[in-house]
């Protein structure tokens, strides 16, 4: 797979979906979608950049506390939408430093991304920041959706953008676990203090599984889909309320031979 990266100097794990080939062989347009981790720490520099990606929308899917602690920064002209995922604090995905589980090692992320395809609240907005998305209008310029580390939330949304893109499910997988470029040296940096700190070996494990985009958080998700609408096509309009023609207008814009 090719790189995507899209470098700045406080943005951390952005990457274009662009580049990627579904399973027909056509390709999605540059410089449209991408991802990546909050714009809290943005420098005036990386807004800069935004404004020359003539970035249009900005879709910020981190809690209301998570966004009033570190606020993104964008150039003037976005818009900007607050489209949470979760209603308050979820232990393992959202990032508040208020009401903190009390030791992260201990979090399970399967059942925490198999919660988020059963609640109704989650999929609704899961479904928002989709509609949100796909209404871009991508011959003016971009959208970027994120939440904290740009590796949950964020990695379900772009799943769910590429499964609406025709993308193969290997496909879907590999650029998910892409984030780990990022926080492996996070996880490994983590695993190394708790093992100063006389930790467990189990506790060091579960701190760097936290950080770590893995396959089997993944795997949760799609199992619980399957299990409750059958296939991804009946979750995109059962469970995320999407219509089809929004689908098929989306994929003429975004796919080109």
């Amino acid at each position: 797979m090719e790189d995507r990266t899209i470098v700045f100097e406080g943005i951390n794990n952005c990457r274009d979906l662009g580049g990627l080939k579904n399973s027909e062989g056509k390709t999605i347009r540059r410089g449209c979608l991408i991802r990546s981790a909050h714009l809290g720490e943005a420098s005036d520099n990386d807004i800069k950049k935004l404004h020359e990606m003539h970035l249009q929308t900005v879709v910020d899917l981190r809690t209301i506390v998570e966004t009033r602690e570190k606020p993104d920064r964008y150039p003037e002209e976005t818009v900007y939408h607050n489209n949470y995922i979760f209603p308050e604090h979820k232990d393992g995905i959202s990032h508040e430093e208020d009401n903190r589980p009390m030791d992260i090692s201990k979090i399970n992320l399967g059942e925490t991304y198999a919660y988020m395809m059963k609640d109704e609240h989650c999929s609704r907005h899961f479904g928002n920041a989709l509609k949100i998305i796909m209404n871009t209008d991508f011959d003016k310029g971009c959208v970027l959706w994120h939440c904290t580390e740009g590796k949950d939330r964020c990695g379900l949304v772009s799943a769910f953008l590429l499964t609406v893109l025709g993308v193969d499910e290997d496909v879907i997988r590999e650029d998910y676990l892409l984030t780990n470029v990022v926080n492996g040296p996070k996880a490994e940096h983590l695993y190394n203090i708790f093992k100063e700190m006389g930790r467990s070996e189990a506790d060091c494990e579960g701190i760097r599984n936290v950080i770590l985009a893995k396959e089997e958080y993944l795997d949760a998700a799609l199992g619980r889909i399957r299990e409750k609408y059958g296939t991804m096509e009946n979750f995109l309009t059962a469970g995320l309320h999407l219509e089809p023609e929004q689908m098929k207008r989306f994929r003429e814009k975004m796919l080109v031979e």
